[in-house]
């Protein structure tokens, strides 16, 4: 895992405004958000267990390296009825100056957009013009972030990869799909 500097930071909560979340915790407070090195087995898995515990999906956004300026992938987990689904290789995508960012898989598992209760969904298919769309969604990200001063986002913790995030008892461990 990697520390995250302020850039990185900064970034990761620009996604989530452009999105379509608020700046400050929701009262459905349904999506957590994650940054640090690109997601490896290991780290999909941790993130899976957080997710069921917790009750969120996720959204990683990863860095090659503690100095990176951009981030290099963006992942999903996502919970459905039996399983968690994660899905390792997603790009931003906006359909217009004003229409809030997507998460579109690369390898065509959907889109997953944050609903108006502020829950994330995945929808089926790939949208039009997807390589205009993704600049469009990098541009935007970019300006909310540049606007962000240095001030650490309440709530904001950081998690051990070594350590233990489910509870000791649970009614089961979650079906693991890394797709």
């Amino acid at each position: 895992m990697i520390k995250p500097n302020q850039r990185q930071q900064n970034q990761l909560h620009a996604l989530r405004q452009a999105l379509g979340l608020p700046p400050y915790r929701p009262v459905n407070d349904a999506i957590a958000f994650s940054l640090g090195a690109p997601m490896d087995v290991a780290y999909s898995i941790e993130l899976a267990h957080f997710a069921a515990e917790r009750q969120k999906d996720c959204i990683h956004m990863a860095f090659a390296h503690a100095g990176a300026k951009r981030a290099s992938n963006f992942s999903v987990v996502f919970r459905e009825i039996g399983n968690v689904d994660i899905i390792r290789s997603c790009v931003p995508y906006a359909e217009s100056d004003d229409a809030p960012v997507r998460l579109v898989s690369t390898s065509g598992q959907g889109q997953f957009m944050v609903d108006a209760r502020g829950s994330l969904q995945r929808i089926a298919g790939l949208p039009d013009a997807l390589g205009a769309g993704h600049k469009r969604a990098l541009r935007r990200i970019r300006q909310i972030a540049a606007r962000m001063g240095d001030a650490v986002v309440p709530g904001s913790m950081a998690m051990d990869t070594d350590a233990a995030l489910l509870a000791e008892s649970g009614p089961r461990e979650p079906v693991i799909c890394i797709r």
